[in-house]
């Protein structure tokens, strides 16, 4: 299949992951597919398979929610072993609109969320994990950033990449920092993004690039190891999300020399406005 160019091939460390490549099929052939999936869609072995995707898919979110859960009280310490401790000051830089609703996705600690609070109007921050959301609300606390008294409001909130719990077209901008690895489902996630951001508001992605470290799937509940740009800019497209502009698409970070960790890279997309816009 891949050598008649039905399939692409990715290599994920010790995995090759296939995908059908409809793009790169003729009249024929994409005919061909088109009605034999028809036909297919409903048989049961069809739909045993679709059962152990979504039971797979559970493990792996299962496996990083109990790294998140047990490693809370480790994870800054290992976060700045790994990528430096200057990491989060990269992505603040376009925050400069003191009205900005924003959404700190996959929150972990809340130390992104703090950060941004004093530059912009309204944070909603959002982790699946409870040991992660009590640690973010001690230090938003601690800072003062929670409470009717807080010059920023910061919403803080339980919830999933791939079911966000924000109102469509609420944010303004959408942070999504060292989490997408950890989901089974990146195009889910990408799409939520869509969803909650408002036309015209942007994903500011800041992720590891390709690498080989095949033990964090293990010891830290990565599902992917890292990202090219090609995986990017197709996972994005899924989500009808857009590059920002041609130098935002996938740009690789500079190394920092007390990380440990792998190179990263960083993207900026952005929900495209409305025909009526």
């Amino acid at each position: 299949l891949a050598d008649g160019g039905w399939v692409r091939v990715r290599r994920q460390g010790t995995r090759h992951l296939y995908r059908v490549d409809l793009d790169g099929l003729d009249g024929s052939a994409l005919r061909l597919w088109r009605l034999v999936h028809e036909q297919l869609a409903s048989t049961a072995v069809v739909q045993q398979d679709a059962q152990r995707l979504d039971a797979a898919l559970a493990a792996r979110r299962e496996r990083s929610r109990s790294f998140f859960d047990e490693g809370a009280a480790e994870w800054d310490a290992l976060r700045d072993t790994l990528f430096g401790a200057q990491l989060d000051q990269q992505v603040l830089l376009g925050l400069l609109d003191p009205a900005l609703v924003v959404g700190d996705l996959a929150c972990g600690t809340g130390r992104l969320a703090t950060r941004l609070a004093p530059c912009v109007g309204q944070i909603i921050a959002v982790d699946a994990s409870a040991a992660m959301r009590d640690a973010a609300r001690a230090r938003l606390d601690a800072a003062g950033l929670l409470g009717d008294d807080a010059a920023c409001t910061v919403d803080l909130r339980a919830g999933t990449l791939e079911q966000l719990p924000i109102a469509d077209a609420a944010l303004d901008v959408a942070f999504l920092t060292l989490a997408l690895h950890h989901v089974a489902a990146p195009a889910r996630a990408l799409a939520e993004v869509h969803r909650v951001l408002r036309p015209g508001g942007r994903l500011l992605l800041l992720d590891m690039a390709p690498h080989d470290r095949e033990d964090y799937r293990h010891t830290m509940g990565h599902a992917w190891l890292g990202f090219g740009a090609d995986e990017v800019a197709r996972l994005l497209a899924e989500a009808q999300l857009e590059p920002a502009s041609p130098t935002h698409a996938y740009r690789l970070l500079p190394d920092d020399p007390d990380a440990q960790g792998p190179g990263l890279f960083a993207s900026v997309a952005r929900r495209p406005l409305d025909a009526h816009s």
